[in-house]
């Protein structure tokens, strides 16, 4: 300290653990007194921390905090605190025995999300970030990508025997009410972070998606009605093909069909107010009519007279609803489509998911392989750094999607009607896609 100029002595006043978030203060601290910093004491010129590394594990951590490196709740260059996550959680481990030890040794879920800043992102003017954002919400995204993992098996958490059980950091976002502060209307007041721990809508998870709900039923008896009524929102929200003006909005999606707010220019940001209302004005009939159907659901799932399981509701009210619903859609004529896309309202097809992919499945198979099921299924998603789908790949995407909800026959009978408008090559994609022989070649 004999080194630093007087007004620097906040960066070294806790002597007794080791330098790591201060690190690079310090270091600019002694260089701009003119002190020379050794070669082998040298670090990079970010801020960081150890437990921001990607390569960390449990075992890892633990050394380090042993050896004195407590700031475990530390900030990166761009804001970040190690139990944020970022895009890059570390790999070297269970990401969730990691979060779980981050918070075991001081590591605050309920700590504050930067503010967008010239330092950590550009084109301020166009976006924001929600006014209540914490560590738990970007978390629980990270978190989200161990859950649905074919590496990760939900049932076996409940043999973890070790000291940083994960599952009482998975219990604590699952069950948190914490909302992020967002205008979104796939939540009724904000997200929450469950709602971002099981958003993930790939056809090839929807196993693990009911294991995870079964588990989180028998663990969390009281708090589950609720939280399976906030994950049916945001399913039903993307089903009737709303935008987003929470954190995923303009979020491509990952090649298991989920929504990353991480991967792009402002992570975790929401449009600017404007945008907002402009976009909820336009959707605003088909908002009344996710309300509507919300209440609907919530009516007959809390319903006293009823003990629906997870599996028996989805398959016998809520898919069977939102069929109905697709195919009305479907039937419209094209001048009523073209009336409704000149209010705004989209008539397109949100993407396949694991809630409504397949019809006649029994409960059973649910918990098995879902071979036969994911046919196609990432065939309309965008890959590389392209910004924009083709015609043919966006026509391709929407027809594979009708076929979540209607059989061959009536598909076959929407398309002819479609046919005499626009031509025959909605029947090439169609046949491609099923994979099936075109009758009208033989």
């Amino acid at each position: 300290m004999s080194h630093l100029p007087q007004f620097e002595h906040t960066l070294v006043r806790d002597t007794v653990k080791v330098l790591d978030e201060q690190a690079l203060g310090v270091s600019l601290a002694l260089k701009k007194s003119g002190i020379r910093v050794r070669p082998a004491l040298s670090i990079p010129e970010l801020q960081t921390t150890v437990y921001h590394d990607e390569a960390i594990n449990v075992r890892a951590a633990q050394i380090l905090f042993d050896a004195g490196f407590w700031d475990v709740d530390g900030r990166d260059f761009l804001g970040y605190t190690p139990l944020m996550g970022n895009d890059g959680w570390p790999t070297g481990n269970d990401p969730l025995a990691y979060a779980r030890w981050l918070c075991d040794h001081g590591a605050n879920l309920l700590s504050h999300f930067p503010a967008c800043t010239d330092s950590n992102c550009k084109n301020q003017d166009d976006h924001q970030r929600p006014t209540e954002l914490r560590a738990i919400h970007s978390t629980a995204f990270s978190l989200r990508r161990t859950i649905f993992s074919e590496l990760w098996d939900v049932l076996e958490i409940s043999k973890a025997t070790h000291a940083t059980d994960p599952i009482d950091i998975l219990s604590t976002i699952a069950s948190s009410e914490i909302s992020d502060g967002c205008s979104c209307a796939c939540s009724t007041s904000g997200c929450i972070p469950v709602l971002n721990l099981l958003d993930n809508p790939d056809l090839i998870n929807k196993t693990r998606g009911y294991q995870l709900l079964r588990y989180l039923s028998r663990h969390l008896p009281y708090t589950f009605p609720g939280i399976f009524l906030n994950v049916l929102r945001l399913r039903t929200f993307e089903v009737l093909g709303l935008t987003h003006t929470c954190c995923r909005h303009g979020c491509r999606r990952d090649q298991d069909g989920s929504l990353n707010p991480w991967r792009k220019p402002c992570p975790l940001s929401v449009p600017a107010d404007d945008e907002i209302h402009e976009i909820q004005d336009e959707e605003r009939y088909l908002i009344s009519l996710l309300d509507l159907l919300m209440a609907e659901f919530t009516e007959q799932w809390l319903s006293p007279a009823s003990e629906w399981t997870v599996y028996q509701f989805i398959s016998k009210v809520w898919r069977p609803t939102l069929r109905r619903i697709q195919r009305e859609r479907a039937q419209m004529s094209v001048e009523e489509q073209a009336h409704l896309r000149l209010l705004g309202v989209k008539v397109h097809f949100a993407d396949e998911d694991s809630w409504i992919d397949s019809e006649g499945d029994s409960e059973g198979d649910s918990e098995g392989d879902s071979e036969g099921d994911s046919e196609g299924d990432s065939e309309g998603d965008s890959e590389g750094d392209d910004e924009d789908d083709s015609d043919g790949e966006l026509k391709e995407t929407q027809l594979r999607e009708i076929r979540a909800f209607f059989t061959d026959v009536e598909v076959a009978e929407i398309l002819k009607k479609a046919a005499s408008e626009n031509g025959l090559e909605d029947y090439d994609i169609w046949f491609r896609i099923i994979g099936k022989p075109d009758p009208r070649q033989h």
